[in-house]
Order: structure tokens, then sequence, then C-alpha cells
């Protein structure tokens, strides 16, 4: 079915739609996987759904948007109303007048693809109680992925190319802001892209209490990664940037697991 075909798709089977929905009975189709090349190289993993489950995505977008979005912080500028990379690169510009001319990104490696369902949905039902909207987001997030006609289960991540998908990701990582916020940290977030910004490269370097952010809530809360030999490792891409310079260090996964452990 087309975009153009789905309005009078609606008009003749909303009443079938409406009633499966009502009794929690509605399954969403799985989504379609496309792959689009990064500029950087490799490729980034979308999952489509079809026109009515993206349809019925973007009602629940227009219910849980305007309950949620108030609740973030600030500092989080992506997939937001009102907020745009403009405002992210304006609170980075006024850090730096204020001192803080160092930064630590951070950015969760395939942070899409491995958003824990269950935690997920425990931090969605702290607010929202109605079963029949908790049912079926559990549900459209684990349709499964049509991958060249194949359908494979999915049992973690929350697909990018549906229009639920960010907020659902916003909803996610709040905990964190929240926990960098308690703590005093400046920062700013972008989708879940981290940068956290201090005045020194002492401070830049000090990894426990970054440390304890991540483990807390990457290598806890949100994800349990292993290597191969069993060793739990923080699925972070960690890079120190002096922003006066320009110099700056980059730590892949391993090397960053050893940077967030570094004692003083």
């Amino acid at each position: 079915m087309t975009t153009q075909e789905l309005r009078d798709h609606i008009r003749k089977h909303w009443e079938s739609i409406r009633e499966k929905l009502l009794a929690r009975t509605y399954v969403p189709s799985p989504v379609r996987r496309v792959e689009i090349p990064k500029p950087n190289g490799g490729v980034r993993r979308l999952g489509t759904p079809t026109v009515v489950d993206r349809w019925i995505q973007q009602m629940l977008l227009q219910m849980l948007q305007p309950i949620f979005d108030p609740r973030f912080d600030a500092r989080s500028f992506g997939f937001r109303p009102g907020k745009s990379a403009h405002e992210a690169v304006s609170a980075a510009q006024r850090y730096v007048q204020a001192g803080k001319d160092w930064v630590v990104d951070m950015d969760i490696t395939k942070f899409f693809d491995r958003v824990n369902h269950s935690i997920l949905m425990a931090r969605i039902g702290q607010t929202i109680r109605d079963k029949r909207v908790l049912g079926l987001i559990r549900r459209d997030r684990r349709a499964g992925v049509m991958i060249q006609g194949v359908v494979q289960e999915s049992e973690e991540g929350t697909p990018q190319g549906g229009p639920l998908s960010p907020l659902l990701a916003n909803i996610y990582l709040d905990a964190l802001d929240q926990e960098l916020d308690r703590r005093g940290r400046a920062f700013s977030r972008y989708a879940d892209d981290y940068n956290i910004y201090v005045s020194s490269q002492r401070a830049a370097e000090r990894g426990r209490a970054i440390r304890k952010h991540a483990s807390d809530h990457f290598g806890g809360q949100l994800f349990r990664i292993e290597d191969r030999d069993g060793v739990e490792v923080l699925p972070l891409a960690v890079i120190l940037f002096d922003l006066r310079s320009g110099a700056a260090d980059i730590f892949d996964d391993a090397v960053g697991a050893i940077f967030l452990n570094h004692e003083e």
C-alpha cells in the first residue's frame, strides 16, 4: 500500500482497526530493513514500518510527546519540538565562553539496535498506565524485521525509520540526563551523542565520575555487552577535544573502557 492509498484504506477499515486496538489484538507487521551508507563508512540500518503501522505510530507519538517532552532535560536537543542542532551548537558556545573548553564526546555504539525492551517499557510504564497503549508499543517493538523476505525476531532495539522511535530513545536516555544533571555536569545531548564540557585536560582525563555515569547507565541499567572472552565492556566511542587547539584523542570501545577506568 502507498501513502496515497492510506486515506481510503483507513476510511474503509477503521472500525476493524479500532476494534483490534481497543481489544489489544492489533499486531504490527515486521519492519523492512533498509541500509543507507554513512558518510564516514559503514551503513545505518533503518526499519521501515508499513504505511498503516506508521500511521498508528504517528497517533501514539501525538499522544505521548506532549506528556513526556516537558519532562526531558533542556540540554537534550535531538528529535524534540522546538529544539534543533543549532541550539546544541549555541549551548556548546556558551559552555566554551564560560571557560569549559574541553569536551568529552561519547557516542553510544549501535544504540538504536541495543535498546532493552524491558527497561524501555518500565520507564514508559512509570508515566503511562493504559495497558492498551503499553501493549501496543511492546508489540510494535517486537514485531520483527524483514530482511530479504525472511522475518527475524526483535528481542532488543527500537529501529530508526518510524516516527515513534526518536521519542522512545529520548525516554530511554532521560535517566542518564537526570544523573548527569544531579552530579552537576555541563553537558548536551543530541539523540545518542553526548558532550560533557569541562575546564581542563586534567578534568577531561579524570575518568572516575564519567566511568560511574557510564557503568551505571550504559554498562548496567541500559546495556550489558561482553567481548569474546566474556569480559564486560562499555558500548562507547570516546573522544577528548581541546576546543582551543583542535587537538583530539580518540578511544575505541576497548581503549575507551580502559580510559574510563583511569584513576586520578
